[in-house]
């Protein structure tokens, strides 16, 4: 029986030494090899692109003219991947990730293959010192497939059937956060199951890529987008509840299980009015995704 064909679609933005690490790391450990690589060079300036054509000729490199961000670049790769690969499964891949497993890849198709209803398959995902950084929830001894609401983003593996049915990654989740959790709402809305496996392992170098980003750009941009994600999936309770979480945020936040009083409230109200604005300005689009996705 032949091997499923999965395209793995790695995007940078602003990674060098990491980006090379994990190309490195699947090309030595990886003990699959029915993949194909598409990478995406999303800085705008085609350096990393040019890098990785140098040194990394096993991989398709698509190098764009500006950056825009995670789900268009992401896309991008998708439909390069479909239309000369047409590969079975398609793995969103982080350049800040690193594999150290050889079979990881056969451990996360093998859940795949063992049920038709799933659609979206997540792994162990730790931090550079090997702890644990998703899921939080997971109990160490447990070993069996679980069913999950959503995969973390760094390692998402769907079938291409997903796509097929629900689309590709939402792009008005650009530059990044929120896309990921929307794709796997979709996908279960569709009638996929999304599930988590403990069995395969990889590393996630976390927030390397948005370390670089200015803090109240990333904190307006996490509560734009989680604004849009409750607007287009949940229920208006559930919706409503959200939105008090949100007023606040404005004021306290969690630091490592400790409450602690946000320095700047005013500024925090400010950057929370301004995401609401960006989202009541996209109401129609919002209504009719909404619309649309109830009748999958």
């Amino acid at each position: 029986m032949e091997k499923s064909k999965v395209a793995i679609i790695i995007c940078t933005y602003n990674q060098d030494k990491l980006m090379k690490k994990c190309l490195e790391s699947i090309k030595k450990i990886t003990s699959y090899k029915n993949y194909n690589v598409f990478f995406v060079d999303d800085s705008g300036k085609g350096k990393y692109g040019e890098i990785v054509k140098k040194n990394f000729k096993w991989a398709n490199v698509t190098i764009k003219d500006k950056n825009t961000g995670f789900s268009s670049s992401n896309n991008i790769g998708i439909k390069k991947a479909i239309k000369n690969y047409n590969p079975d499964y398609i793995l969103l891949l982080n350049d800040d990730t690193e594999i150290i497993q050889k079979d990881w890849l056969d451990k996360i198709i093998k859940v795949g293959n063992s049920d038709d209803k799933i659609g979206i398959i997540g792994c162990n995902v730790l931090n550079s010192d090997k702890s644990l950084q998703w899921p939080s929830w997971k109990n160490e001894n447990e070993k069996n497939v679980q069913k999950i609401d959503n995969v973390i983003g760094c390692c998402l593996m769907f079938k291409r059937k997903v796509s097929n049915k629900v689309g590709l990654l939402d792009e008005k989740f650009d530059p990044v956060y929120g896309e990921e959790t929307d794709f796997c709402y979709r996908a279960k809305k569709a009638g996929f199951n999304v599930v988590y496996t403990p069995n395969a392992n990889i590393i996630h170098h976390d927030k390397s890529s948005t370390k670089k980003l200015e803090d109240n750009f990333v904190w307006f941009i996490k509560k734009r987008h989680a604004i849009r994600l409750e607007f287009l999936n949940l229920s208006f309770f559930q919706i409503l509840k959200k939105q008090l979480i949100h007023f606040g945020s404005v004021f306290i936040y969690n630091y490592h299980g400790k409450i602690k009083i946000q320095k700047n409230i005013l500024n925090k109200f400010g950057l929370l009015m301004k995401a609401y604005l960006a989202n009541i300005k996209d109401a129609r689009e919002i209504y009719l995704k909404r619309k649309e996705r109830n009748n999958y």
